[in-house]
């Protein structure tokens, strides 16, 4: 990941780093972050990445985040990867249009409802592992919108 050109990867960034004038992400032009099971990553130090307008992709796998509400306006997102995380609502993903890669596995998702029938997009969800028991929670699928879909992991 951290050798994808024009990306920007750290292991572990704190909110602290996030204002730092020594790292350039605020404004920049990074393609990816990845925060993958850093566990100094909170629903407070996210309140930023909005601001990262050219930003494609975003790992926060594995994190301590509960709370994405500050995504909804990144719609230039393409890829997020929200596996093992607890959130406690998945309803801002509706508003990410452009996403076509969406990994929920080992998440505490235990419904979709309509959060996702808006993603025309979509070529990829991963719902593997995860809370939901009921194939009523998959009606999204046969809603004829998701035409792109090539990949679903249960």
């Amino acid at each position: 990941l951290g050798a994808v050109i024009g990306s920007l990867f750290f292991p572990c960034l704190t909110t602290s780093l996030l204002r730092s004038p020594d790292i350039d992400l605020l404004g920049g032009t990074q393609r990816l972050l990845s925060l993958a099971r850093c566990s100094k990553v909170t629903d407070a130090g996210i309140d930023k990445i909005p601001l990262c307008q050219s930003l494609l992709y975003l790992n926060f796998s594995y994190t301590s985040i509960t709370d994405i509400s500050a995504l909804s306006t990144c719609v230039n997102l393409r890829g997020v990867n929200l596996a093992g995380t607890k959130l406690q609502s998945y309803d801002p993903i509706k508003w990410l249009n452009g996403l076509e890669v969406l990994n929920l596995n080992c998440s505490a998702i235990d419904t979709i409802g309509d959060s996702f029938a808006e993603l025309r997009l979509l070529r990829s969800l991963d719902l593997g592992n995860t809370q939901l028991r009921c194939l009523r929670d998959l009606e999204f699928l046969s809603s004829g919108q998701l035409t792109r879909l090539e990949e679903l992991y249960l």
